[in-house]
């Protein structure tokens, strides 16, 4: 959370400067509390701004979590109240409690009805918080917990994971993020994501582990076990730097959403995510999963709605049930492993229920599953699902949008497709060019690895079994690949012997073959190592004296000459 060019308290002293000028000056200043959602929202796009109705007296604020119900935020280094408790669309305040003078992040725990707390330079500059909160989400008790991360007394990364119990921490300007037990005890260390900045805020709701980027303006989302890359968004429309995150998948229904409290002001944003990747207090207790088959289906034929209910909890639930929109209850097939009547831990539950339609037409499935959680003896939220049905016609796809999930001049993972009838594709090219991978996810978006291919604009098409192929449609289906950039050579200058090692920074560096290094043209580095997609070390050849260009070529082309890749033989 410390800007890149100056310490925090210094930053706090300019911003605290800065209010009391204007204060002085009478200048008025107004916040205006967004409450426009997009039209065509997307992984990314901001749905709402909270205003906060009491700010905190440091000026410095780094914690939000979300407990079903409010929205929770945190104020450092106050000597008082540091624990507010807000309506998360109003942000009014109704409660409060002082729990050490001062906390860090938050992250809520749905399992037992806890918040965990970060030390936020209070009383205690090194414990966790361990804060159980009763039925009318006020505090009912806190225990300071061991901390193994006492590099700093504010910590602005805390995630609690559902599935474990485990915590992800991570305080202020650090690049690594360590998973504890409850009791402290370190799992594992590992290496955060991101580049340019420190790792800030941490959340977990479901498979994914969210890590903001400190003043960067960016979320990096990756498998919270195998640490793969799953995807990544600016946050750049808030105006505002990221500290603290919480998930929220109750709110804004059926969306998903990641908040970000920012250190400085008194807001919290909810920026949109995959659906299902950002489930209220440490993931789902339940996820809901639902197919429909046959697809497309004749009229008069029967369609079975399948309806997958897994426990990715720590507790039993009982009195499940699943409810479908088009044909009502749908009736228990199997998976109670043990016959106890519980969908316990890790147990997947199957339900079904056969509909025949008597007319043509596109058909949407919407499912509800209910549940109670037999230690807190509390009804969980509500796990939805769905699955549209074509019947009696053909569905043609059209493909109307594709958009890279990440930087588009980087070395691209993956790019979410959109458009209509793309549900059960076959096939997707880049150009004339199969992807690499795909899948078919949420309202029949479908998630795919671009092959490498030379740079340019190609269009992208898919294939369904009973649509066939999609006709181009440009530009919306369109995707560019990047020629390799180069904005940095260091050192720039050497001998005309040659012999020494440079660092070439850009994008666009790595992928099959490996790319070459050239000093001027034909000369090349016999030895070139790509430490990631904008890192080139390379041996300088030698060369007669006087400036050059240097040169990388990749999959994709060749970077074009620039002032930025200049290197100096002396």
């Amino acid at each position: 959370m410390r800007s890149q060019h100056y310490p925090r308290v210094a930053l706090r002293k300019v911003l605290v400067a800065i209010v009391a000028i204007l204060a002085f000056l009478g200048t008025v200043v107004t916040v205006t509390l967004a409450t426009t959602q997009p039209a065509s929202a997307a992984v990314g796009d901001l749905l709402h701004t909270t205003t906060f109705s009491v700010p905190c007296s440091s000026g410095l604020g780094v914690g939000v979590t979300f407990d079903g119900t409010y929205l929770w935020y945190s104020c450092a280094e106050t000597g008082g109240t540091d624990l507010y408790r807000a309506d998360p669309l109003t942000g009014t305040v109704s409660y409060s409690a002082t729990i050490d003078n001062g906390l860090g992040a938050l992250a809520y725990d749905k399992n037992d009805n806890i918040i965990w707390a970060g030390p936020g330079c209070g009383t205690d500059l090194t414990s966790l918080w361990k804060i159980q909160l009763d039925g009318s989400h006020q505090v009912a008790t806190s225990t300071a917990v061991t901390n193994p991360r006492t590099d700093n007394c504010l910590m602005d990364g805390v995630a609690y994971d559902g599935s474990d119990g485990t915590l992800y921490i991570s305080p202020d300007v650090s690049t690594t993020i360590t998973q504890v037990t409850q009791a402290g005890v370190v799992i594992r260390t590992v290496t955060w994501t991101g580049s340019g900045c420190y790792n800030s805020g941490l959340a977990i709701g479901g498979g994914g582990l969210f890590q903001g980027s400190d003043g960067c303006q960016h979320v990096w989302v990756v498998d919270k076990n195998t640490l793969a890359p799953l995807y990544d968004f600016s946050t750049a429309a808030s105006g505002s730097r990221d500290e603290g995150l919480s998930c929220d998948s109750q709110t804004f229904a059926p969306k998903d959403v990641m908040w970000s409290k920012d250190a400085y002001n008194d807001t919290a944003n909810a920026f949109e995510v995959q659906p299902n990747t950002c489930i209220t207090g440490g993931g789902a207790s339940t996820t809901l999963s639902e197919s429909a088959s046959p697809n497309p289906a004749g009229i008069g034929s029967p369609v079975t709605f399948t309806y997958n209910e897994q426990n990715t909890g720590s507790h039993p639930i009982s009195g499940v049930t699943v409810t479908g929109s088009i044909c009502g209850s749908a009736t228990y097939k199997s998976g109670d492993t043990n016959s106890n009547g519980h969908l316990d831990p890790g147990e997947t539950w199957i339900f079904s229920c056969t509909h025949t339609f008597g007319s043509a037409g596109t058909f949407t499935d919407n499912a509800t599953a209910h549940g109670t959680d037999t230690v807190t003896d509390s009804a969980l939220p509500p796990e939805t699902a769905s699955a549209t049905v074509m019947v009696g016609h053909s569905c043609v796809p059209v493909v109307k949008h594709v958009s890279p999930l990440g930087n588009p001049k980087m070395e691209i993972v993956r790019v979410l497709i959109q458009g209509t009838c793309l549900s059960g594709a076959t096939h997707v090219t880049f150009g004339n060019v199969a992807a690499t991978s795909f899948t078919v996810g949420y309202a029949g978006n479908i998630t795919a690895s671009p092959p490498q291919q030379p740079a340019g604009k190609v269009d992208v098409t898919v294939t369904t079994p009973g649509g066939g192929t999609s006709a181009i449609n440009p530009p919306g289906d369109q995707y560019t690949y990047y020629l390799p950039t180069i904005t940095q050579v260091v050192l720039n200058h050497g001998s005309v012997a040659g012999g020494n090692t440079v660092l070439i920074q850009g994008s666009m560096f790595s992928g099959t073959p490996a790319p070459t290094v050239s000093f001027g043209t034909g000369n090349f580095s016999s030895s070139v190592v790509v430490l990631n997609d904008g890192n080139i070390r390379a041996l300088v050849p030698p060369h007669s004296s006087g400036t050059i260009d240097v040169q990388v070529t990749a999959f994709t082309g060749s970077s074009l000459p620039t002032s930025m890749d200049h290197y100096t033989y002396k």
